[in-house]
């Protein structure tokens, strides 16, 4: 490959994602599997959604739950995809440019509990391993928001977090739309390493979303497949991480 090369590569018929060739991340998952990643989550996830629906993209890196969010929801729908880091939300502008998705709101902010700033930090090399510095360090500060804050009276149907371990502070700043709307479907992912960075434990985000009585489903991780039903979530069965879907009233139905 040589240096600054584009490269491209196709993760639906209708389709197409910009990857960073010197990512180690996403861009080389999606690269080493022709496409495809964390299919069970994306599967599930897009059954969550329906024509019109609006889905919200916490950690929307290169793009690619945001592309496949967008064609689900359809021109009636509406897709809001946060991403505070500068090369990410590069390619996140370009993957929804390329694929011409007129239905989605880009911002290049931080989710967490509330309106303000904090710094970042990063992994050098995987783009998507960047978190809210919150014990003072000298990385770049960027605004941050909460959903709750964000949307208003509005109402949104199925909300995507993966930030490195902050995952409870978006919940927090979601507690009014996780009160007003039973209906509301919740993917996040359950890293108990990567919640110390933000001075949690596990058991106070299993504990937070059990106080909102929700339904814990695991999803598997990055190279999970597919799968045609839904499979409780048990923490003692969790090895590194997993994404969980987290669900009330309304149940995902895969068509």
């Amino acid at each position: 490959m040589r240096a600054g090369e584009t490269v491209i590569i196709q993760i639906a018929p209708d389709l197409e994602i910009e990857i960073d060739p010197d990512d180690t991340g996403v861009s080389r998952s999606l690269r080493n599997n022709h496409g495809i990643f964390e299919a069970n989550t994306n599967q599930w996830m897009m059954a969550s959604l329906r024509s019109g629906s609006t889905f919200v993209d916490v950690g929307a890196n290169l793009g690619y739950f945001t592309l496949f969010g967008s064609r689900r929801v359809g021109p009636r729908g509406r897709v809001i995809a946060f991403e505070p880091m500068d090369n990410a939300f590069s390619y996140l502008r370009r993957n929804v440019e390329r694929n011409a998705l007129e239905n989605v709101t880009l911002e290049k902010v931080a989710v967490s509990d509330r309106v303000g700033e904090l710094p970042m930090a990063a992994h050098p090399t995987n783009m998507g391993d960047s978190w809210l510095d919150v014990n003072g360090g000298l990385g770049p500060v960027v605004s941050t928001t909460s959903i709750d804050a964000y949307v208003g009276d509005a109402c949104v149907d199925c909300v995507k977090v993966d930030i490195q371990g902050f995952e409870g502070l978006v919940m927090h700043g979601l507690a009014r739309q996780i009160a007003s709307n039973l209906d509301l479907i919740i993917v996040l992912e359950y890293w108990p390493e990567g919640l110390k960075r933000a001075n949690w434990e596990a058991s106070q985000l299993l504990n937070l979303i059990d106080s909102h009585r929700f339904q814990k489903w695991d999803l598997g991780g990055s190279r999970a497949p597919a799968q045609s039903k839904l499979v409780p979530f048990d923490p003692n069965r969790v090895q590194r991480f997993t994404n969980i879907l987290l669900t009330r009233r309304r149940l995902p139905v895969l068509r």
